[in-house]
């Protein structure tokens, strides 16, 4: 059978399997080890399934093995990179099922981020050097947690997801991208694909931590494979993220700045001020497909000629439209997994305020009783 067809079939085997493990894990019930720390970065407090992951990472690394094992996959190297994908599936799993802490978690993308960077000395792909492995680490390392973040909202990973590995691609084809590259950035796609509508329009299911931490590394990948492949092809990889990229640069500058905790959850992404400002999870979408085709795309399309100047611009386009969307902080306090209760100042600056004491108001004539105002950090 000719190879093109092959992998047409197992591209749509991959989507419907998708879709129906989607079905299944939206009716499982959510992980009951949750704390506070996780539900104070989600926008959706009633109960959803966050084993999309599973759903999407079984069946896209199956893909892989079985493609690598059929021929239609063979780069020195490939193995290491599906560890270094399971590794990063696994350790969010194991988060999802019972927090683990930020440390553990840790140190399980550490073990995914060197798999890939074993992957990536093993053929030689960019020489080797020390310097070269150094950065690959930290991409695989910030890749996850970009993507991590952006697991909040209905829709909106999941499309973006789409937007990137699609785009990616196809730019990798035309820029005559090896087949490892090619086939896991289609593979990835159409895995997305298969559970967006499980996602969207309410989601009923989330990827949870095992699925972002999966896509991350699997952007990471694709970027690696880009930049050995061409130059330009890994800076067309950085520039289709753009927006995420710059949304958790501008967020991590501000709560460093302001001297939080950066490691604790928080919803002061741009999207979630979007989501909780316009009260629609829609919105975010809307606007994220926006910044992406007016700015992201036409940059990674851009990149053949001028590279890297290219992605770095739309970085920074990115990072002024992500800044003056969440200009205003929104400051949540979730007291029960049941209700969440909002207070939107107008500008980015945090609450100083102590809490104010719940004091009797003495009532009068023509006064009106209020309940007492209460500020949360």
């Amino acid at each position: 059978m000719d190879e093109s067809l092959t992998s047409a079939l197992m591209l749509i085997g991959l989507g419907v399997t998708t879709c129906l493990a989607s079905a299944l894990a939206s009716v499982l019930p959510p992980p009951t080890g949750d704390r506070h720390g996780q539900r104070a970065r989600r926008l959706r407090v009633d109960p959803v399934s966050r084993a999309g992951g599973i759903a999407v990472g079984v069946p896209l690394l199956a893909v892989v093995v079985v493609a690598m094992a059929s021929g239609l996959i063979a780069a020195p190297g490939a193995g290491a990179l599906v560890t270094a994908l399971l590794l990063a599936m696994a350790t969010g799993w194991i988060d999802d099922l019972h927090p683990i802490g930020p440390a553990a978690k840790f140190a399980g993308q550490c073990l995914a981020a060197a798999a890939l960077a074993v992957a990536v000395a093993e053929p030689a792909w960019v020489g080797g050097a020390e310097s070269t492995v150094i950065l690959v680490v930290g991409l695989a390392l910030w890749s996850q947690n970009a993507w991590n973040f952006v697991d909040g909202s209905d829709g909106l990973m999941a499309t973006a997801g789409i937007a990137v590995f699609t785009a990616g691609a196809g730019l990798s084809l035309a820029g005559g991208g090896d087949p490892l590259l090619v086939g896991l950035a289609a593979a990835t796609a159409v895995a997305l694909a298969g559970f967006l509508p499980w996602n969207l329009p309410r989601a009923r299911l989330f990827l949870g931590d095992s699925g972002s931490l999966l896509i991350g590394a699997a952007y990471a990948s694709c970027t690696v494979l880009g930049f050995a492949n061409e130059s330009w092809l890994g800076w067309a990889w950085i520039a289709l993220a753009a927006p995420i990229h710059a949304d958790v640069l501008v967020c991590l500058l501000r709560r460093l700045i302001r001297g939080c905790r950066w490691w604790e959850g928080h919803r002061e992404h741009a999207y979630q001020q979007v989501v909780h400002r316009s009260g629609a999870h829609a919105t975010a979408i809307r606007i994220g497909a926006l910044l992406w085709c007016a700015i992201a795309l036409p940059a990674s399309v851009a990149a053949i000629w001028w590279g890297w100047p290219v992605a770095v611009a739309a970085l920074a386009l990115c990072g002024m439209a992500t800044y003056h969307l969440g200009s205003g902080t929104a400051v949540i306090e979730v007291s029960e997994p049941s209700a969440e209760r909002v207070i939107a100042t107008a500008s980015s600056e945090p609450l100083e305020q102590p809490s104010v004491p719940e004091l009797p108001i003495p009532h009068s004539v023509g006064a009106v009783s209020r309940p007492p105002a209460r500020l949360v950090e």
